[in-house]
């Protein structure tokens, strides 16, 4: 992909897909050697709008990104973050709707304490 700059991604060995083909059939296919099952998913990951990047970890990341750097291949700028602020939101809101569940929650759990102290 990148000249010069070559790293390890961890992928399964054996895949099983389960697809529907052209018919609406389901079907399944099972793949046992190691680099079609490698480029399977490799191409799932192209598909679903990912990066070899997001694979390793951030370390790993960040060395890679600063050798890309380096090399002049791309500006920091070009980086897309993996976290937008979206998702901060969506992850505070996920937060205050636990904790208005466990508010809601809090008087049945007295009311079960009472039931088993009797």
């Amino acid at each position: 992909m990148w000249p010069n700059i070559t790293f390890k991604v961890k992928r399964y060995e054996k895949i099983k897909l389960i697809y529907e083909d052209r018919f609406g059939e389901m079907q399944s296919l099972e793949v046992d050697d190691r680099d079609l099952s490698a480029t399977i998913q490799r191409k799932l990951d192209y598909m679903g709008g990912a990066t070899p990047l997001l694979k390793v970890d951030k370390k790993q990341r960040e060395d890679i990104i600063e050798s890309l750097k380096k090399d002049g291949i791309f500006r920091a700028e070009e980086v897309c973050p993996v976290f937008s602020k979206k998702d901060y939101i969506r992850s505070f809101t996920d937060k205050i709707i636990f904790f208005m569940g466990l508010s809601l929650l809090s008087p049945s759990l007295k009311l079960i304490k009472r039931w088993y102290q009797k």
